[in-house]
């Protein structure tokens, strides 16, 4: 019996070593469009570069504290494993979770209050189709996340870019205003 349970033991770390670590899921990110931040061990942060913007009133004021923003998260195999096991312990359905590649997040940043609000999480099958959307309402103190977060690097490295970029997107929330507007 104990010699049963050792080879047993030996395949599966054998197996272990064997299979990557560090395979991530078939998620096709556009280099045009999403702007590569970090990885973890189990996940690859982006953010769109194409659709950040400043956010815009009711009235077209543009407001440059406030910025609108677009991510994508790829997972590896460990994160999706977990994900799919979450959702059967919830009693979620896993129906197209056998293609989880990442998700996909819609950020508000208010810049002059140093806080993150995740407005929508819709988590993507290879091909980009939502296989499940909810909109989490969670709000983000920047100010409390430790700065070697991976959530606190990500933002801050949003913030950096938004910065250096300030002109293209107010020109990108100006037409953004124009298109509510002359309908």
């Amino acid at each position: 019996m104990r010699k049963n349970f050792f080879l047993y033991f030996v395949v599966l770390v054998c197996i272990g070593l064997i299979l990557p670590r560090t395979a991530f899921a078939e998620l096709a990110i556009s280099d045009s469009s999403y702007k590569w931040v970090q990885s973890s061990a189990r996940i690859n942060y982006y953010f769109n570069t194409s659709e950040i913007r400043f956010f815009v009133d009711d009235t077209g004021r543009v407001d440059r504290n406030i910025l609108l923003v677009k991510t994508v998260k790829s997972f590896d195999w460990l994160q999706i494993q977990d994900i799919v096991e979450k959702r059967n312990w919830k009693g979620l359905d896993t129906a197209g979770y056998e293609n989880l590649a990442g998700s996909a997040e819609d950020l508000i940043i208010d810049l002059q209050h140093q806080t993150v609000f995740v407005k929508t999480y819709t988590e993507l099958d290879t091909n980009w189709n939502a296989l499940d959307s909810s909109e989490p309402n969670r709000l983000c103190d920047l100010t409390k996340l430790s700065t070697k977060s991976f959530d606190h690097i990500f933002y801050e490295e949003i913030i950096k870019y938004a910065a250096l970029h300030q002109a293209e997107l107010q020109d990108r929330s100006i037409a953004y205003a124009a298109q509510l507007y002359t309908k």
